[in-house]
Protein backbone atom coordinates (compact mmCIF):
# COMPACT_ATOMS: atom_id res chain seq x y z
CA UNK A 1 0.00 0.00 0.00
CA UNK A 2 1.40 3.37 -0.99
CA UNK A 3 1.44 6.05 1.66
CA UNK A 4 1.81 9.84 1.48
CA UNK A 5 4.75 11.84 2.65
CA UNK A 6 5.20 15.54 3.32
CA UNK A 7 8.22 16.93 1.52
CA UNK A 8 10.20 19.16 3.83
CA UNK A 9 11.55 22.15 1.96
CA UNK A 10 14.21 24.05 3.86
CA UNK A 11 15.98 27.39 3.72
CA UNK A 12 19.55 26.46 2.91
CA UNK A 13 21.87 23.51 2.36
CA UNK A 14 25.11 22.35 3.94
CA UNK A 15 28.09 21.67 1.68
CA UNK A 16 28.94 18.01 1.20
CA UNK A 17 32.47 16.97 2.06
CA UNK A 18 34.39 15.08 -0.61
CA UNK A 19 34.72 11.30 -0.25
CA UNK A 20 32.30 11.26 2.72
CA UNK A 21 28.56 10.88 3.13
CA UNK A 22 28.30 14.56 4.11
CA UNK A 23 25.27 15.98 5.89
CA UNK A 24 21.75 16.13 4.55
CA UNK A 25 21.02 19.17 2.37
CA UNK A 26 18.42 20.44 4.83
CA UNK A 27 20.76 21.14 7.74
CA UNK A 28 22.16 24.55 8.66
CA UNK A 29 25.46 25.71 10.06
CA UNK A 30 27.29 23.88 12.83
CA UNK A 31 27.98 26.31 15.70
CA UNK A 32 30.33 25.75 18.66
CA UNK A 33 28.88 26.81 22.00
CA UNK A 34 30.81 29.40 24.02
CA UNK A 35 33.01 28.58 27.02
CA UNK A 36 33.09 30.28 30.40
CA UNK A 37 36.77 29.25 30.62
CA UNK A 38 38.30 29.33 27.15
CA UNK A 39 40.96 26.78 28.16
CA UNK A 40 38.42 24.25 29.44
CA UNK A 41 37.06 21.06 27.94
CA UNK A 42 33.28 21.29 27.48
CA UNK A 43 30.79 18.50 28.00
CA UNK A 44 27.15 18.17 27.09
CA UNK A 45 24.55 16.66 29.41
CA UNK A 46 22.90 13.49 28.11
CA UNK A 47 19.11 13.62 27.50
CA UNK A 48 17.03 16.79 27.67
CA UNK A 49 19.79 19.35 28.14
CA UNK A 50 18.00 21.73 25.76
CA UNK A 51 14.75 23.73 26.05
CA UNK A 52 13.15 26.34 23.80
CA UNK A 53 10.72 29.15 24.64
CA UNK A 54 7.70 30.00 22.48
CA UNK A 55 9.58 33.07 21.28
CA UNK A 56 12.49 30.95 20.07
CA UNK A 57 15.07 31.47 22.83
CA UNK A 58 17.13 28.27 22.91
CA UNK A 59 18.77 27.15 26.17
CA UNK A 60 21.45 24.48 26.52
CA UNK A 61 23.15 23.23 29.68
CA UNK A 62 26.84 22.31 29.56
CA UNK A 63 29.63 21.39 31.96
CA UNK A 64 33.27 22.50 31.90
CA UNK A 65 36.33 20.57 33.04
CA UNK A 66 39.94 21.65 33.44
CA UNK A 67 41.61 20.11 30.40
CA UNK A 68 44.90 19.57 32.26
CA UNK A 69 43.90 18.41 35.74
CA UNK A 70 40.49 16.98 34.97
CA UNK A 71 38.99 18.99 37.81
CA UNK A 72 35.35 19.94 37.46
CA UNK A 73 34.79 23.67 36.88
CA UNK A 74 31.02 24.10 36.84
CA UNK A 75 27.61 23.68 35.18
CA UNK A 76 26.42 26.46 32.90
CA UNK A 77 23.51 27.76 30.87
CA UNK A 78 23.93 29.45 27.52
CA UNK A 79 21.20 30.69 25.19
CA UNK A 80 20.58 32.02 21.70
CA UNK A 81 17.97 34.45 20.36
CA UNK A 82 18.82 34.09 16.67
CA UNK A 83 18.19 30.41 15.91
CA UNK A 84 21.53 29.29 17.28
CA UNK A 85 23.89 31.46 15.24
CA UNK A 86 25.12 33.43 18.27
CA UNK A 87 25.16 32.43 21.92
CA UNK A 88 25.26 34.32 25.22
CA UNK A 89 28.22 33.99 27.57
CA UNK A 90 27.58 30.98 29.83
CA UNK A 91 26.26 31.62 33.35
CA UNK A 92 26.40 29.20 36.31
CA UNK A 93 23.16 27.31 36.98
CA UNK A 94 21.57 28.69 40.14
CA UNK A 95 21.20 26.32 43.07
CA UNK A 96 23.82 23.84 41.97
CA UNK A 97 26.52 25.76 43.86
CA UNK A 98 24.60 25.33 47.13
CA UNK A 99 25.02 21.55 47.31
CA UNK A 100 27.89 19.08 47.16
CA UNK A 101 28.27 16.86 44.13
CA UNK A 102 25.64 18.58 41.95
CA UNK A 103 25.40 17.06 38.47
CA UNK A 104 23.18 16.06 35.57
CA UNK A 105 21.11 19.24 34.98
CA UNK A 106 18.06 18.50 32.79
CA UNK A 107 15.97 21.28 31.24
CA UNK A 108 12.26 21.71 30.52
CA UNK A 109 10.09 24.66 29.40
CA UNK A 110 6.45 25.10 30.41
CA UNK A 111 3.71 26.70 28.24
CA UNK A 112 4.22 30.02 30.10
CA UNK A 113 7.90 30.08 29.08
CA UNK A 114 9.29 29.28 32.51
CA UNK A 115 12.57 27.35 32.39
CA UNK A 116 13.18 24.50 34.84
CA UNK A 117 16.47 22.81 35.75
CA UNK A 118 16.41 19.45 37.56
CA UNK A 119 19.67 18.28 39.12
CA UNK A 120 20.99 15.73 41.57
CA UNK A 121 23.22 16.23 44.60
CA UNK A 122 25.30 14.09 46.98
CA UNK A 123 24.88 16.30 50.04
CA UNK A 124 22.18 17.01 50.87
CA UNK A 125 21.29 13.83 49.06
CA UNK A 126 18.45 14.04 46.57
CA UNK A 127 17.00 15.70 43.48
CA UNK A 128 16.41 19.46 43.32
CA UNK A 129 14.85 21.97 40.95
CA UNK A 130 15.50 25.61 40.04
CA UNK A 131 12.98 27.71 38.12
CA UNK A 132 13.82 30.69 35.89
CA UNK A 133 11.95 33.20 33.80
CA UNK A 134 13.21 32.45 30.30
CA UNK A 135 12.83 36.13 29.34
CA UNK A 136 15.44 37.58 31.71
CA UNK A 137 16.76 34.56 33.66
CA UNK A 138 15.38 35.93 36.92
CA UNK A 139 15.17 33.14 39.48
CA UNK A 140 11.61 32.21 40.41
CA UNK A 141 12.41 29.17 42.59
CA UNK A 142 15.80 28.63 44.22
CA UNK A 143 15.62 25.68 45.04
CA UNK A 144 13.02 23.00 45.85
CA UNK A 145 13.43 19.30 46.60
CA UNK A 146 11.89 16.92 44.05
CA UNK A 147 13.09 13.51 45.27
CA UNK A 148 14.99 11.96 48.16
CA UNK A 149 17.46 9.15 48.62
CA UNK A 150 15.98 5.72 49.31
CA UNK A 151 19.03 3.44 49.30
CA UNK A 152 21.80 4.71 47.03
CA UNK A 153 23.35 8.12 46.56
CA UNK A 154 23.37 8.07 42.75
CA UNK A 155 20.76 8.85 40.09
CA UNK A 156 20.00 9.23 36.40
CA UNK A 157 17.23 11.79 35.90
CA UNK A 158 14.74 12.96 33.29
CA UNK A 159 12.40 15.98 33.24
CA UNK A 160 9.55 16.81 30.87
CA UNK A 161 6.57 19.20 30.88
CA UNK A 162 3.23 18.42 29.25
CA UNK A 163 1.01 20.79 27.28
CA UNK A 164 -1.02 21.65 30.39
CA UNK A 165 2.07 22.74 32.33
CA UNK A 166 2.42 19.72 34.62
CA UNK A 167 6.05 18.82 35.30
CA UNK A 168 6.99 15.12 35.27
CA UNK A 169 10.26 13.97 36.85
CA UNK A 170 11.40 10.37 36.49
CA UNK A 171 14.69 8.83 37.54
CA UNK A 172 16.50 5.73 38.56
CA UNK A 173 18.33 5.56 41.86
CA UNK A 174 21.36 3.27 41.97
CA UNK A 175 23.95 2.20 39.43
CA UNK A 176 23.11 -0.62 36.98
CA UNK A 177 26.82 -1.07 36.23
CA UNK A 178 27.71 -1.88 39.83
CA UNK A 179 26.26 -3.70 42.81
CA UNK A 180 23.93 -0.76 43.52
CA UNK A 181 20.68 -2.17 42.16
CA UNK A 182 18.78 0.65 40.46
CA UNK A 183 15.02 1.25 40.66
CA UNK A 184 12.73 3.68 38.80
CA UNK A 185 10.85 6.50 40.57
CA UNK A 186 8.35 9.19 39.54
CA UNK A 187 7.01 12.51 40.87
CA UNK A 188 5.04 15.39 39.35
CA UNK A 189 4.21 19.03 40.05
CA UNK A 190 0.98 20.78 39.05
CA UNK A 191 1.84 24.19 40.52
CA UNK A 192 4.85 25.26 38.51
CA UNK A 193 7.42 23.34 40.53
CA UNK A 194 6.52 24.75 43.95
CA UNK A 195 5.49 21.37 45.35
CA UNK A 196 5.89 17.77 44.23
CA UNK A 197 3.87 14.61 44.68
CA UNK A 198 5.39 11.90 46.89
CA UNK A 199 7.84 9.88 44.84
CA UNK A 200 6.57 6.44 43.85
CA UNK A 201 8.55 3.43 42.71
CA UNK A 202 7.41 2.29 39.26
CA UNK A 203 9.71 -0.71 38.87
CA UNK A 204 9.54 -3.99 40.77
CA UNK A 205 11.88 -4.32 43.74
CA UNK A 206 13.14 -7.68 42.48
CA UNK A 207 16.86 -7.35 43.11
CA UNK A 208 17.62 -6.60 39.46
CA UNK A 209 18.32 -3.20 37.99
CA UNK A 210 15.74 -1.03 36.24
CA UNK A 211 17.43 1.91 34.56
CA UNK A 212 17.26 5.04 32.40
CA UNK A 213 13.51 5.77 32.39
CA UNK A 214 12.27 8.35 29.86
CA UNK A 215 9.18 9.94 28.36
CA UNK A 216 8.61 13.06 26.24
CA UNK A 217 5.32 14.73 27.17
CA UNK A 218 5.53 18.16 25.50
CA UNK A 219 2.62 17.55 23.11
CA UNK A 220 0.54 15.44 25.54
CA UNK A 221 -2.40 16.64 27.60
CA UNK A 222 -1.05 14.87 30.69
CA UNK A 223 -3.84 12.45 31.56
CA UNK A 224 -2.03 9.50 29.94
CA UNK A 225 1.57 9.00 31.07
CA UNK A 226 3.77 6.14 29.89
CA UNK A 227 7.27 5.66 31.30
CA UNK A 228 9.61 3.09 29.73
CA UNK A 229 12.96 1.83 30.95
CA UNK A 230 15.43 -0.98 30.40
CA UNK A 231 15.04 -3.80 32.89
CA UNK A 232 17.56 -6.50 33.73
CA UNK A 233 16.09 -9.95 33.20
CA UNK A 234 19.09 -12.08 34.16
CA UNK A 235 22.32 -11.77 36.12
CA UNK A 236 24.19 -11.56 32.80
CA UNK A 237 24.30 -8.52 30.53
CA UNK A 238 20.74 -8.73 29.16
CA UNK A 239 17.82 -6.28 29.17
CA UNK A 240 14.21 -6.00 28.04
CA UNK A 241 12.01 -2.89 27.79
CA UNK A 242 9.40 -2.48 30.51
CA UNK A 243 6.74 0.20 30.94
CA UNK A 244 4.35 1.56 33.55
CA UNK A 245 1.27 3.57 32.59
CA UNK A 246 -0.95 6.06 34.40
CA UNK A 247 -4.30 7.11 32.95
CA UNK A 248 -5.11 9.68 35.62
CA UNK A 249 -2.22 12.11 35.40
CA UNK A 250 0.17 10.19 37.65
CA UNK A 251 -2.19 9.58 40.58
CA UNK A 252 -2.17 5.81 40.14
CA UNK A 253 0.03 3.50 38.08
CA UNK A 254 -0.15 0.12 36.42
CA UNK A 255 2.21 -2.61 37.46
CA UNK A 256 5.28 -2.65 35.21
CA UNK A 257 4.78 -4.83 32.14
CA UNK A 258 7.11 -6.02 29.37
CA UNK A 259 6.77 -4.20 26.05
CA UNK A 260 9.82 -5.39 24.10
CA UNK A 261 10.85 -8.84 25.28
CA UNK A 262 12.97 -11.34 23.38
CA UNK A 263 16.20 -13.33 23.74
CA UNK A 264 17.97 -10.26 22.27
CA UNK A 265 19.19 -7.35 24.38
CA UNK A 266 16.50 -4.65 24.12
CA UNK A 267 17.60 -1.46 25.73
CA UNK A 268 17.47 2.31 26.34
CA UNK A 269 13.88 3.09 25.29
CA UNK A 270 12.40 6.53 24.74
CA UNK A 271 8.68 7.34 24.77
CA UNK A 272 6.84 10.16 23.00
CA UNK A 273 3.15 10.78 23.73
CA UNK A 274 1.42 12.85 21.07
CA UNK A 275 -1.62 15.14 21.31
CA UNK A 276 -4.01 12.26 20.59
CA UNK A 277 -2.54 10.02 23.31
CA UNK A 278 -0.72 7.73 20.91
CA UNK A 279 2.32 6.26 22.68
CA UNK A 280 5.38 6.10 20.41
CA UNK A 281 8.16 3.80 21.64
CA UNK A 282 11.74 3.88 20.37
CA UNK A 283 14.49 1.50 21.50
CA UNK A 284 17.65 -0.17 20.34
CA UNK A 285 18.22 -3.90 20.00
CA UNK A 286 21.41 -5.97 20.06
CA UNK A 287 20.43 -9.30 18.43
CA UNK A 288 21.70 -12.55 19.90
CA UNK A 289 24.50 -13.89 17.73
CA UNK A 290 25.33 -10.51 16.21
CA UNK A 291 25.19 -8.07 19.09
CA UNK A 292 27.76 -5.64 17.72
CA UNK A 293 27.23 -5.33 13.97
CA UNK A 294 23.54 -6.20 14.22
CA UNK A 295 22.60 -3.29 16.49
CA UNK A 296 19.43 -1.58 15.24
CA UNK A 297 16.81 1.02 16.17
CA UNK A 298 13.26 -0.25 16.64
CA UNK A 299 9.91 1.54 16.83
CA UNK A 300 6.23 0.88 17.47
CA UNK A 301 3.09 2.67 18.64
CA UNK A 302 0.05 2.02 20.80
CA UNK A 303 -3.39 3.66 20.83
CA UNK A 304 -4.69 1.75 23.87
CA UNK A 305 -2.35 2.76 26.70
CA UNK A 306 0.25 0.13 25.85
CA UNK A 307 -2.01 -2.91 25.78
CA UNK A 308 -1.33 -3.62 22.11
CA UNK A 309 1.37 -2.38 19.76
CA UNK A 310 1.70 -1.76 16.04
CA UNK A 311 3.29 -3.22 14.04
CA UNK A 312 3.12 -6.52 15.87
CA UNK A 313 6.79 -7.33 15.35
CA UNK A 314 8.00 -3.74 15.63
CA UNK A 315 9.49 -1.64 12.86
CA UNK A 316 13.18 -1.15 12.14
CA UNK A 317 13.89 2.57 11.64
CA UNK A 318 17.62 2.22 11.03
CA UNK A 319 18.96 0.94 7.73
CA UNK A 320 19.44 -2.86 7.52
CA UNK A 321 23.03 -3.94 7.98
CA UNK A 322 24.10 -0.62 9.54
CA UNK A 323 25.10 -0.66 13.21
CA UNK A 324 22.71 1.86 14.78
CA UNK A 325 21.81 2.55 18.40
CA UNK A 326 21.50 5.18 21.18
CA UNK A 327 18.16 6.54 19.93
CA UNK A 328 17.34 9.95 21.46
CA UNK A 329 16.02 13.37 20.45
CA UNK A 330 12.59 11.93 19.68
CA UNK A 331 9.90 14.62 19.52
CA UNK A 332 6.37 15.12 18.20
CA UNK A 333 5.45 18.45 16.60
CA UNK A 334 1.65 18.82 16.91
CA UNK A 335 1.52 21.99 14.79
CA UNK A 336 3.10 20.42 11.71
CA UNK A 337 2.22 16.81 12.59
CA UNK A 338 5.81 15.58 12.39
CA UNK A 339 7.33 12.85 14.54
CA UNK A 340 11.14 13.00 14.72
CA UNK A 341 13.65 10.35 15.71
CA UNK A 342 17.42 10.68 16.05
CA UNK A 343 20.10 8.07 16.67
CA UNK A 344 23.78 7.25 16.23
CA UNK A 345 24.85 5.63 12.95
CA UNK A 346 28.18 3.76 12.95
CA UNK A 347 28.48 2.66 9.31
CA UNK A 348 31.86 4.41 8.96
CA UNK A 349 33.50 2.89 12.04
CA UNK A 350 34.72 -0.30 10.34
CA UNK A 351 36.54 1.78 7.70
CA UNK A 352 38.24 4.09 10.20
CA UNK A 353 35.53 6.72 10.41
CA UNK A 354 33.59 7.85 13.44
CA UNK A 355 29.92 7.53 14.36
CA UNK A 356 27.53 10.22 13.18
CA UNK A 357 24.00 11.38 13.95
CA UNK A 358 21.14 10.50 11.63
CA UNK A 359 17.54 11.71 11.64
CA UNK A 360 14.29 10.27 10.33
CA UNK A 361 10.78 11.71 10.43
CA UNK A 362 7.18 10.57 10.01
CA UNK A 363 4.31 12.74 8.79
CA UNK A 364 1.58 10.17 9.52
CA UNK A 365 2.17 9.60 13.24
CA UNK A 366 4.59 6.73 12.83
CA UNK A 367 3.03 4.63 10.06
CA UNK A 368 5.73 5.47 7.52
CA UNK A 369 9.16 7.04 7.90
CA UNK A 370 11.58 9.01 5.76
CA UNK A 371 14.93 7.63 4.72
CA UNK A 372 17.50 8.39 7.47
CA UNK A 373 19.57 11.50 6.73
CA UNK A 374 22.89 12.58 8.21
CA UNK A 375 22.98 15.59 10.52
CA UNK A 376 26.73 15.44 11.20
CA UNK A 377 29.97 14.64 9.40
CA UNK A 378 33.19 14.60 11.43
CA UNK A 379 35.29 12.06 9.57
CA UNK A 380 37.15 9.85 12.02
CA UNK A 381 36.09 11.88 15.06
CA UNK A 382 33.60 10.30 17.46
CA UNK A 383 30.43 12.25 18.22
CA UNK A 384 28.66 12.20 21.57
CA UNK A 385 24.99 12.92 20.86
CA UNK A 386 23.28 14.75 23.74
CA UNK A 387 19.74 15.92 22.94
CA UNK A 388 17.19 17.25 20.48
CA UNK A 389 14.44 19.87 20.75
CA UNK A 390 11.70 21.36 18.59
CA UNK A 391 11.90 24.97 17.44
CA UNK A 392 8.82 27.24 17.23
CA UNK A 393 9.18 27.51 13.45
CA UNK A 394 8.88 23.74 13.10
CA UNK A 395 12.58 22.97 12.88
CA UNK A 396 14.57 20.41 14.84
CA UNK A 397 17.63 21.37 16.89
CA UNK A 398 20.42 19.05 18.06
CA UNK A 399 23.49 19.40 20.26
CA UNK A 400 26.44 17.04 20.52
CA UNK A 401 30.07 16.99 21.65
CA UNK A 402 33.21 16.33 19.59
CA UNK A 403 36.90 16.27 20.51
CA UNK A 404 39.04 18.80 18.64
CA UNK A 405 42.59 18.39 17.36
CA UNK A 406 43.85 19.46 20.81
CA UNK A 407 41.90 16.66 22.47
CA UNK A 408 39.47 19.05 24.18
CA UNK A 409 35.78 18.33 23.90
CA UNK A 410 33.43 21.01 22.59
CA UNK A 411 29.64 21.09 22.34
CA UNK A 412 28.09 21.99 18.97
CA UNK A 413 24.61 23.07 17.90
CA UNK A 414 22.94 22.45 14.56
CA UNK A 415 19.35 23.00 13.40
CA UNK A 416 17.01 22.12 10.59
CA UNK A 417 14.72 24.99 9.51
CA UNK A 418 11.72 24.09 7.43
CA UNK A 419 8.63 25.17 5.61
CA UNK A 420 6.05 22.52 4.75
CA UNK A 421 4.65 21.86 1.31
CA UNK A 422 2.17 18.98 0.99
CA UNK A 423 3.22 16.64 -1.79
CA UNK A 424 3.16 12.91 -2.36
CA UNK A 425 6.10 10.58 -2.51
CA UNK A 426 5.17 9.77 -6.12
CA UNK A 427 2.72 11.48 -8.43
CA UNK A 428 -0.57 9.67 -8.96
CA UNK A 429 0.00 7.60 -12.08
CA UNK A 430 -3.46 6.08 -12.46
CA UNK A 431 -5.90 8.03 -14.60
CA UNK A 432 -8.56 8.38 -11.91
CA UNK A 433 -10.54 11.51 -11.06
CA UNK A 434 -12.31 12.03 -7.72
CA UNK A 435 -15.14 14.47 -6.96
CA UNK A 436 -16.76 16.28 -5.20
CA UNK A 437 -14.42 17.67 -2.56
CA UNK A 438 -15.59 17.96 0.15
CA UNK A 439 -18.14 15.14 -0.13
CA UNK A 440 -21.28 14.35 1.83
CA UNK A 441 -23.31 11.31 0.79
CA UNK A 442 -21.43 10.01 -2.24
CA UNK A 443 -18.20 10.41 -4.16
CA UNK A 444 -17.61 9.75 -7.84
CA UNK A 445 -14.51 8.03 -9.21
CA UNK A 446 -13.91 8.16 -12.94
CA UNK A 447 -11.46 5.44 -13.92
CA UNK A 448 -10.22 6.22 -17.43
CA UNK A 449 -8.00 3.16 -17.51
CA UNK A 450 -8.71 -0.32 -18.78
CA UNK A 451 -8.31 -2.20 -15.49
CA UNK A 452 -10.35 -2.36 -12.30
CA UNK A 453 -8.50 -0.79 -9.38
CA UNK A 454 -8.92 -2.01 -5.80
CA UNK A 455 -8.66 0.70 -3.13
CA UNK A 456 -9.03 1.21 0.59
CA UNK A 457 -10.07 4.24 2.62
CA UNK A 458 -8.17 4.93 5.83
CA UNK A 459 -8.52 7.59 8.48
CA UNK A 460 -5.56 9.86 9.25
CA UNK A 461 -4.39 7.38 11.90
CA UNK A 462 -3.91 4.74 9.19
CA UNK A 463 -6.93 2.65 10.24
CA UNK A 464 -8.90 1.11 7.37
CA UNK A 465 -12.53 2.28 7.32
CA UNK A 466 -13.66 1.14 3.88
CA UNK A 467 -12.93 -0.65 0.60
CA UNK A 468 -13.54 0.66 -2.91
CA UNK A 469 -13.67 -1.09 -6.29
CA UNK A 470 -13.13 1.36 -9.16
CA UNK A 471 -14.16 -0.37 -12.40
CA UNK A 472 -13.35 1.28 -15.73
CA UNK A 473 -15.73 4.17 -16.25
CA UNK A 474 -17.74 6.17 -13.71
CA UNK A 475 -18.19 4.76 -10.19
CA UNK A 476 -20.48 6.18 -7.48
CA UNK A 477 -19.29 5.32 -3.96
CA UNK A 478 -21.51 5.71 -0.90
CA UNK A 479 -19.61 7.43 1.93
CA UNK A 480 -22.63 8.42 4.00
CA UNK A 481 -21.51 6.08 6.78
CA UNK A 482 -18.23 7.87 7.36
CA UNK A 483 -18.06 10.52 10.07
CA UNK A 484 -17.00 14.02 9.05
CA UNK A 485 -13.25 14.34 8.76
CA UNK A 486 -10.23 13.75 6.54
CA UNK A 487 -9.42 10.40 4.96
CA UNK A 488 -6.99 8.91 2.45
CA UNK A 489 -7.94 6.82 -0.59
CA UNK A 490 -5.22 4.35 -1.72
CA UNK A 491 -4.75 1.88 -4.54
CA UNK A 492 -3.58 -1.44 -3.09
CA UNK A 493 -3.08 -3.94 -5.90
CA UNK A 494 -1.83 -1.96 -8.86
CA UNK A 495 1.72 -1.47 -10.07
CA UNK A 496 0.95 2.22 -10.52
CA UNK A 497 0.31 4.29 -7.39
CA UNK A 498 -2.76 6.32 -6.55
CA UNK A 499 -3.44 8.24 -3.37
CA UNK A 500 -5.82 11.10 -2.74
CA UNK A 501 -7.10 12.95 0.29
CA UNK A 502 -10.85 12.65 0.84
CA UNK A 503 -12.72 15.23 2.92
CA UNK A 504 -16.16 14.38 4.35
CA UNK A 505 -18.51 17.05 5.73
CA UNK A 506 -21.89 16.67 7.43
Amino acid sequence: MRTPLIALLFLFASQLQSQTHGVGPDWGLEVALPLADTSASQRGVLFNNMAVSSGGRIFISTAEINAVTGNFLGHYLTWSDDDGLNWAAPVPIAGMEKVIGASGPKLAMDPDDNLYVLFEAKAPSGLFLTKYSSADLSILIDTVRVGHKVVHNSWATHLTCDAQGTLHAVWHEGDPNSGKTSEVYYSHSTDGGQSWSPQVMLSDDDGRSSAFPRAQMEAANGDLIAIAWRDSISPIFRWNVLMAVSEDGGQTWSAPFPVVASPDMNSDPDVVIDDQNRIHLFFHRYPVGNMFDGALVGYGWSDDAGNTWQPANWMQLSEPGIRSHLVEGNRYDPVNDILWSVWKDERDVSSGGGPDIVVSYSTDRGNTWSEPEFATEWGSQAIGFKAGALLPNGGLALNYEVAGADGKLRVYFRKRNLSLTPVYEEENQLNIALWPQPANGSIFLKNSGDDTVMMVITDMLGRQVGEVTAAPGLNEIDVSGLPAGQYLLYSIDNALPYIEKLIITR
